[in-house]
């Protein structure tokens, strides 16, 4: 019975560590994915509308900006309140 138990709880921790790594390397190969949905999304409620065709090209320069300091939140945060889409849509307001 103990010996079930125990093969249980081994069984959890394995499961857990497998989970947990494969998440991480997750985030390592697609860094730059999760940061442009980061991007796509602050820029989406910063300017208080859908991005259209048009924001692509915002958001590809905002990545590229970036992606010098590797992807830091608070890059991604400046260099969003700094792009023309942002200017634009709180200069018409």
């Amino acid at each position: 019975m103990q010996a079930a138990v125990n093969n249980q709880v081994a069984r959890m921790i394995c499961d857990r560590n497998f989970t947990f790594r494969r998440l991480f390397y997750a985030h390592i190969i697609r860094k730059h994915d999760i940061a442009e949905n980061v991007v796509r999304r602050l820029l989406t409620y910063g300017i208080g509308r859908e991005l259209n065709y048009r924001d692509r090209y915002e958001v590809k320069k905002i990545l590229s900006q970036c992606k010098e300091n590797d992807f830091l939140f608070q890059d991604m945060i400046i260099a969003i309140c700094q792009s023309s889409t942002f200017r634009g849509a709180t200069n018409k307001k």
